[in-house]
Protein backbone atom coordinates (compact mmCIF):
# COMPACT_ATOMS: atom_id res chain seq x y z
CA UNK A 1 0.00 0.00 0.00
CA UNK A 2 1.72 3.10 -1.13
CA UNK A 3 1.66 6.32 1.39
CA UNK A 4 1.52 9.38 0.54
CA UNK A 5 4.64 10.90 0.09
CA UNK A 6 5.15 7.90 -2.67
CA UNK A 7 3.23 8.23 -5.65
CA UNK A 8 1.00 5.03 -6.64
CA UNK A 9 2.75 3.00 -9.52
CA UNK A 10 0.34 0.15 -9.80
CA UNK A 11 -0.25 -1.08 -12.98
CA UNK A 12 -4.09 0.10 -12.40
CA UNK A 13 -3.15 3.50 -12.23
CA UNK A 14 -0.67 4.04 -14.97
CA UNK A 15 -2.82 5.65 -17.74
CA UNK A 16 -1.28 4.51 -21.22
CA UNK A 17 0.40 7.11 -23.40
CA UNK A 18 -0.84 7.76 -26.70
CA UNK A 19 1.59 7.56 -29.20
CA UNK A 20 2.26 11.18 -30.77
CA UNK A 21 1.67 12.00 -34.65
CA UNK A 22 4.35 13.25 -36.87
CA UNK A 23 5.80 16.31 -36.36
CA UNK A 24 3.81 19.55 -38.36
CA UNK A 25 7.04 20.97 -40.35
CA UNK A 26 3.99 23.55 -41.47
CA UNK A 27 3.14 24.65 -38.23
CA UNK A 28 6.62 25.24 -37.11
CA UNK A 29 7.67 27.17 -39.54
CA UNK A 30 4.64 28.94 -39.95
CA UNK A 31 5.22 29.74 -35.86
CA UNK A 32 8.84 30.95 -36.73
CA UNK A 33 7.69 33.08 -39.58
CA UNK A 34 5.55 34.74 -37.25
CA UNK A 35 7.45 35.63 -34.97
CA UNK A 36 10.52 37.02 -37.14
CA UNK A 37 7.20 39.00 -39.22
CA UNK A 38 6.20 40.25 -35.60
CA UNK A 39 9.95 40.95 -34.06
CA UNK A 40 12.15 42.21 -37.44
CA UNK A 41 9.65 45.29 -37.83
CA UNK A 42 9.58 46.31 -33.87
CA UNK A 43 13.73 46.02 -33.38
CA UNK A 44 14.18 48.30 -36.47
CA UNK A 45 11.45 50.92 -35.58
CA UNK A 46 13.64 50.80 -31.78
CA UNK A 47 16.79 50.92 -33.62
CA UNK A 48 15.47 53.56 -36.32
CA UNK A 49 13.95 55.63 -33.22
CA UNK A 50 17.15 55.41 -31.06
CA UNK A 51 19.20 56.50 -34.50
CA UNK A 52 16.70 59.73 -34.87
CA UNK A 53 17.11 60.58 -31.71
CA UNK A 54 20.90 60.69 -31.76
CA UNK A 55 20.61 62.83 -35.08
CA UNK A 56 18.74 64.94 -33.61
CA UNK A 57 20.94 65.60 -30.34
CA UNK A 58 23.91 65.88 -33.20
CA UNK A 59 22.21 68.93 -35.07
CA UNK A 60 21.74 71.03 -31.82
CA UNK A 61 25.86 70.43 -30.91
CA UNK A 62 27.14 72.78 -28.48
CA UNK A 63 30.17 72.71 -29.52
CA UNK A 64 32.51 71.32 -31.75
CA UNK A 65 35.77 70.51 -32.85
CA UNK A 66 39.02 67.47 -33.50
CA UNK A 67 40.92 64.93 -31.73
CA UNK A 68 43.64 65.37 -30.84
CA UNK A 69 42.06 69.06 -29.80
CA UNK A 70 39.32 70.49 -27.52
CA UNK A 71 36.20 72.39 -26.96
CA UNK A 72 35.06 75.16 -25.31
CA UNK A 73 31.78 76.27 -24.40
CA UNK A 74 29.31 77.75 -21.64
CA UNK A 75 27.67 74.80 -19.74
CA UNK A 76 24.04 74.52 -18.48
CA UNK A 77 24.09 73.43 -14.62
CA UNK A 78 22.81 70.37 -14.23
CA UNK A 79 22.53 69.54 -18.39
CA UNK A 80 23.76 65.99 -18.74
CA UNK A 81 26.29 65.79 -22.24
CA UNK A 82 27.48 63.75 -24.45
CA UNK A 83 31.00 63.91 -25.52
CA UNK A 84 31.21 61.97 -29.33
CA UNK A 85 32.86 61.21 -32.06
CA UNK A 86 31.31 63.14 -35.19
CA UNK A 87 31.16 66.32 -36.72
CA UNK A 88 27.82 68.11 -37.14
CA UNK A 89 25.26 68.27 -39.78
CA UNK A 90 25.94 71.59 -41.32
CA UNK A 91 29.12 72.43 -39.45
CA UNK A 92 32.88 73.07 -40.87
CA UNK A 93 33.07 70.33 -42.74
CA UNK A 94 30.56 71.02 -45.47
CA UNK A 95 32.19 73.14 -47.17
CA UNK A 96 35.17 70.43 -47.80
CA UNK A 97 35.02 68.69 -51.37
CA UNK A 98 33.26 65.35 -50.83
CA UNK A 99 36.48 63.28 -50.43
CA UNK A 100 37.76 65.22 -47.70
CA UNK A 101 34.89 65.66 -45.87
CA UNK A 102 34.29 61.85 -46.27
CA UNK A 103 37.89 61.57 -44.45
CA UNK A 104 37.09 64.04 -42.16
CA UNK A 105 33.78 62.90 -40.92
CA UNK A 106 34.49 59.02 -41.00
CA UNK A 107 34.94 57.45 -37.24
CA UNK A 108 36.58 54.24 -37.86
CA UNK A 109 36.00 51.23 -35.71
CA UNK A 110 37.28 51.49 -32.32
CA UNK A 111 37.96 54.71 -32.28
CA UNK A 112 36.22 55.90 -29.13
CA UNK A 113 37.85 52.89 -27.14
CA UNK A 114 41.10 54.54 -27.72
CA UNK A 115 39.75 58.10 -27.21
CA UNK A 116 40.82 59.37 -23.38
CA UNK A 117 39.05 63.17 -22.74
CA UNK A 118 39.52 65.63 -19.88
CA UNK A 119 36.39 67.51 -18.88
CA UNK A 120 37.11 70.68 -17.11
CA UNK A 121 34.54 73.11 -15.44
CA UNK A 122 35.32 76.18 -14.27
CA UNK A 123 36.07 75.34 -10.54
CA UNK A 124 39.22 73.90 -11.85
CA UNK A 125 38.10 70.12 -11.24
CA UNK A 126 39.48 67.38 -14.23
CA UNK A 127 36.85 64.63 -14.98
CA UNK A 128 38.07 61.84 -17.45
CA UNK A 129 36.25 60.14 -20.06
CA UNK A 130 37.62 57.49 -21.54
CA UNK A 131 36.09 55.53 -24.00
CA UNK A 132 36.45 51.73 -23.40
CA UNK A 133 34.75 52.53 -19.71
CA UNK A 134 31.12 53.18 -20.73
CA UNK A 135 28.39 51.20 -19.55
CA UNK A 136 26.02 52.41 -22.61
CA UNK A 137 28.42 53.39 -25.44
CA UNK A 138 26.41 54.91 -28.71
CA UNK A 139 27.83 53.76 -32.83
CA UNK A 140 26.12 54.52 -35.37
CA UNK A 141 27.30 53.63 -38.72
CA UNK A 142 30.48 55.07 -39.43
CA UNK A 143 29.60 58.91 -38.45
CA UNK A 144 29.09 58.48 -34.44
CA UNK A 145 30.18 56.95 -31.75
CA UNK A 146 30.53 58.22 -28.37
CA UNK A 147 33.19 58.82 -25.38
CA UNK A 148 31.12 59.44 -22.16
CA UNK A 149 29.02 61.73 -20.91
CA UNK A 150 29.22 63.99 -17.85
CA UNK A 151 26.81 66.46 -16.02
CA UNK A 152 27.61 70.41 -16.12
CA UNK A 153 28.06 72.70 -13.93
CA UNK A 154 27.92 76.60 -14.69
CA UNK A 155 30.14 78.89 -16.98
CA UNK A 156 32.78 77.89 -19.39
CA UNK A 157 33.55 74.27 -19.37
CA UNK A 158 36.64 72.82 -21.69
CA UNK A 159 36.50 69.54 -23.44
CA UNK A 160 39.86 67.98 -24.26
CA UNK A 161 40.78 64.89 -26.20
CA UNK A 162 43.02 62.58 -27.03
CA UNK A 163 44.06 59.29 -28.91
CA UNK A 164 46.05 56.80 -27.27
CA UNK A 165 48.14 55.51 -28.76
CA UNK A 166 48.25 58.92 -31.01
CA UNK A 167 49.50 57.44 -33.87
CA UNK A 168 47.90 54.38 -36.10
CA UNK A 169 50.36 51.10 -36.96
CA UNK A 170 52.01 53.25 -40.12
CA UNK A 171 53.18 56.09 -38.11
CA UNK A 172 50.27 58.63 -38.89
CA UNK A 173 49.02 61.04 -36.43
CA UNK A 174 44.96 59.68 -35.74
CA UNK A 175 42.65 62.23 -35.90
CA UNK A 176 38.76 62.28 -36.06
CA UNK A 177 36.01 65.11 -35.44
CA UNK A 178 34.50 65.57 -31.91
CA UNK A 179 31.50 67.36 -30.29
CA UNK A 180 30.29 68.01 -27.45
CA UNK A 181 25.81 67.57 -27.45
CA UNK A 182 23.05 68.19 -24.55
CA UNK A 183 21.52 64.54 -23.88
CA UNK A 184 17.44 65.22 -24.62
Amino acid sequence: MPTDATPDRSPETQTERKPRGPVRWGRIVTGLLLIALVAVPCLVGALRADSAAVLRERSDAVGEGSVPGGIQFRATPGQDYVVALSAKPGGVTDDLPPAEREAATTVQAGMADDARCAVRPPDGSTLWLRGFEQSKPMVLDDRYASVGTFVGTPGMTTVGCVFMPPEDAQGKTISAPLMVHEVA
